[in-house]
């Protein structure tokens, strides 16, 4: 992309001010900025944020150019050049169709339910002949759409655009942008259905994409799909895979291969590397979409055989000495490398950044150009040192890198002359293309070994957080909750993530955890509940803010102040509303007033209580009784400056009335309401994998005890997860069902306490398969009904010696 302001204020109808800057690439988050040379924020507005809000510290950090709406002002200054338009989004998908009109070859649009990101990255990694643009990670949105098509130069020979709605209406406005020649339709499901009355309506809104393209690639078994396009397009505008006959691809049956397959009277076949329905569907929309441009079926159908696994993540796991990976190994090219990069900043805390990187390839830029532009995003990043594996990134980035360069032509080179040792406490990114295989590397340098994870989905996360700040005034402050391993998730990589995010305080419940936090460079204000008086002084040394509690506990803080010669340290008052846990009773307020008026040690910093049933309609009574004490309460006790809380995830959704200064988020931030969980995302899923399969014959019993005797003839698989790893005894014999792919195994046998048993009788399974414990917040809650206790145990027992994996897309 190459323009100038004036130019891009004509494109869109807006209004530029200031300096006519030139523009290559376009920023919307002000947290990931991978290139702030010639690039235009746009301030984009959400349901739950505002971009506009961090205009001020985008100018901070060097930004020259905006596009914002008319009813905001920039404060003008000599270098910045903004544009003000009516809707700033719909500004950014006008410069999209305007830049896609430029490109001089043909689009292929990917829509549908499901495998469209692995579509969309098979394609690349088959048509090695070609020079393929793919929209990064999951760029399906309405933003998403705008900024992939921006990110094409027009030096490819193509381009694949993914294309996801979630409502009525979003459709039409994506094919405005993406004016696709080709469409490839995958599956329709009820993925992101809940806006939409019925499977129809949600095809039909999906099929708004096939307007006026040359070619739509569809599974002709799929009835409901392939009636919707015939009554829509032309047959010489249709190209279809299926069993039927009158298919332009069809699929024969085959006991010796995965997929046979006839075309043009011509007979292929396929042994895929992973041959399950979901795979082989892929693959065969990837073997249409090349037939239709014309590649070379047989070489085509030889790399399908040796297709690899697609993570379309980041994923950031705790590596050996304290480091942190980011494990991004099974793709690479300029856009993506500049995503990863900008995570890798903002995640480093002042840790040393290591980037271990290959050779780009099938880039369709010149080397000289491509690598100088990767040494500038590298410069940007401030990262200190670069691993080059490969021919040509080490030469190509050696001129302009400003840190030092550790070349090797090949992977097993560099494992072979690794020091682990020089990664204690680094942040390191781990960004290759697909063949030089960095899982290895990866592997080498992760902590923990164990095959079960708890995968954490951080944009889940951030969605959560999004969706509580928008039920609240924007002056409203935020704490979360981090205690217990942030319900399991892991406490820094969670406190880092919302410290990023704008949070205003954590709070914790141990000081344990808050000086962990703080040794790793969490630098927000931190709550310590249920504090110790014999840990203050540890307190204070590491800035953490305790809870105070009773007379006793803020007598013996004072001590500890005036000892250390410290005035003003911020303190947290805890009142008793009615829990009758800890916290001052109403009648000790006089005394406790008395003490606070006649010292300069402490300085009340917050004034709290805590609701006992905020999530129960019934008590509701209860929980008005509460808010008018804490009212009473709180009122005696105001300092200048004391913010004031109650509210819990579920209070701040059903008592906007208390909302006060500030709201605590603890449950509500993993994606589980006991209002309605439907607005909220699934933040954690616990995996495991496939030990040892076995037959077992009618009669014979599995596990201890002879608990579960087979009843016929069986296929059970033994897994690498049990009670230490907090899946409780519990869900043994049948009483918990986990899933390999769609297919749901029941338990067999008692739970060990590294293992466990699972019926996979009619599943095609194989020893080390991935198998699902839970991956949503509707089957916690479910496993928290069927052993009797709340979904809060069941995240908070999962193991510490289960690895954490935490994903951004």
């Amino acid at each position: 992309m190459n323009y100038s302001l004036s130019e891009i204020a004509q494109i869109v109808g807006g209004k530029l001010t200031g300096k006519d800057n030139l523009i290559e690439n376009i920023i919307f988050d002000s947290r990931n900025i991978f290139n702030k040379y010639n690039s235009l924020f746009i301030a984009i507005k959400g349901d739950m944020f505002d971009g506009h809000n961090f205009i001020e510290s985008m100018i901070d950090k060097d930004i020259k150019s905006f596009i914002v709406d008319t009813k905001f002002n920039i404060t003008q200054q000599e270098e910045i050049g903004y544009i003000e338009v009516d809707n700033t989004l719909d500004a950014l998908q006008k410069l999209a169709k305007y830049h896609r009109a430029q490109l001089p070859y043909q689009i292929t649009a990917i829509t549908g339910s499901n495998g469209k990101s692995i579509i969309k990255e098979w394609i690349y990694q088959i048509l090695t002949e070609y020079t393929v643009f793919r929209s990064p990670m999951s760029y399906n949105s309405q933003l998403g759409v705008a900024l992939s098509l921006l990110m094409t130069t027009g030096d490819e020979d193509m381009a694949i655009i993914e294309a996801g709605i979630s409502k009525k209406e979003e459709m039409k406005r994506l094919w405005e942008m993406i004016q696709p020649d080709i469409v490839i339709f995958t599956t329709l499901g009820e993925a992101h259905s809940e806006n939409f009355t019925s499977l129809e309506e949600k095809l039909n809104e999906k099929l708004e994409l096939i307007k006026d393209c040359k070619k739509i690639i569809y599974n002709s078994d799929n009835e409901l799909i392939t009636k919707e396009i015939e009554n829509r397009i032309q047959k010489e505008n249709r190209f279809s895979w299926g069993t039927n006959k009158n298919s332009d691809i069809i699929i024969n049956r085959s006991e010796e291969y995965d997929i046979e397959f006839s075309y043009q009277n011509e007979s292929y076949y396929i042994s895929l590397p992973t041959n399950d329905i979901a795979s082989r569907e892929n693959i065969m929309h990837v073997i249409s979409f090349a037939a239709l441009i014309g590649a070379d079926l047989s070489k085509i159908c030889k790399r399908a055989e040796k297709i690899h696994p697609v993570a379309m993540r980041l994923e950031l796991i705790s590596g050996i000495g304290g480091a942190k990976i980011i494990n991004d190994s099974y793709n690479s090219d300029y856009n993506s490398l500049g995503v990863a990069l900008s995570y890798m900043r903002s995640i480093s805390t002042g840790a040393e950044k290591i980037v271990i990187i290959s050779d780009i390839l099938q880039s369709g830029r010149e080397n000289d150009t491509l690598y100088d532009d990767v040494a500038k995003l590298l410069n940007e990043s401030k990262a200190s040192k670069v691993i080059a594996i490969g021919e040509k990134v080490g030469n190509g980035i050696l001129k302009k890198f400003n840190g030092s360069v550790e070349k090797y032509s090949s992977t097993d080179e560099f494992i072979r002359n690794i020091k682990k040792e020089e990664y204690n406490n680094k942040t390191v990114l781990i960004k290759g293309s697909r063949v030089f295989e960095f899982e290895k590397i990866s592997a080498l340098l992760e902590d923990k070994q164990h095959s079960t994870v708890m995968e954490v989905n951080i944009d889940a996360l951030l969605h959560n957080y999004r969706y509580y700040k928008s039920k609240i005034a924007p002056t409203t402050k935020t704490v979360a909750m981090v205690k217990a391993m942030s319900y399991g998730s892991g406490s820094y990589e969670i406190a880092l993530t919302l410290q990023n995010s704008g949070i205003n305080y954590l709070a914790v419940a141990y000081i344990d955890e808050g000086v962990t936090l703080r040794q790793k460079g969490i630098h927000l204000p931190i709550i310590t509940l249920n504090s110790n008086p014999k840990d203050y002084d540890v307190m204070i040394e590491n800035r953490l803010e305790p809870e105070i509690y009773s007379i006793y506990s803020l007598n013996l803080f004072i001590e500890s102040c005036n000892r250390l010669g410290i005035e003003h340290y911020p303190i947290h008052l805890k009142m008793d509303t009615g829990m009758h846990r800890m916290g001052f009773e109403e009648n000790k307020l006089d005394e406790l007033k008395s003490i606070l008026d006649n010292n300069k040690a402490v300085r009340v910093s917050s004034i709290f209580s805590h609701f006992s049933c905020s999530d129960t309609p019934s008590q509701d009574d209860e929980t008005r009784k509460q808010i008018a004490l804490y009212e009473v309460m709180s009122k005696k006790l105001m300092q200048e400056g004391t913010i004031r809380h109650i509210c819990n995830s579920a209070g701040t959704e059903r008592f906007p009335e208390a909302h006060f200064d500030m709201v605590r988020l603890g449950l509500g931030l993993y994606g589980i309401s006991a209002i309605d969980s439907s607005k909220l995302e699934n933040v954690n899923s616990l995996h495991t994998r496939i030990l040892q399969i076995k037959e077992i014959k009618k009669g014979d019993y599995v596990g201890y005890n002879m608990r579960s005797i087979a009843e016929k003839d069986m296929k059970i698989a033994t897994l690498s997860i049990g009670y230490a790893d907090g899946f409780n005894r519990k869900f043994g014999c049948g009483k918990w069902s986990l899933k390999i792919g769609t297919k749901h195994a029941p338990t067999i046998g008692n739970i060990s306490m590294d293992t466990c048993s699972i019926d996979i009788t009619g599943i095609n399974a194989q020893e080390g398969d991935r198998v699902s414990v839970f991956t949503s917040s509707k089957e916690l809650v479910e496993m928290a009904d069927i052993i009797g206790t709340i979904p809060y145990e069941i995240l908070t027992s999962i193991s510490t010696r289960i690895k954490r994996i935490y994903i951004r897309k």
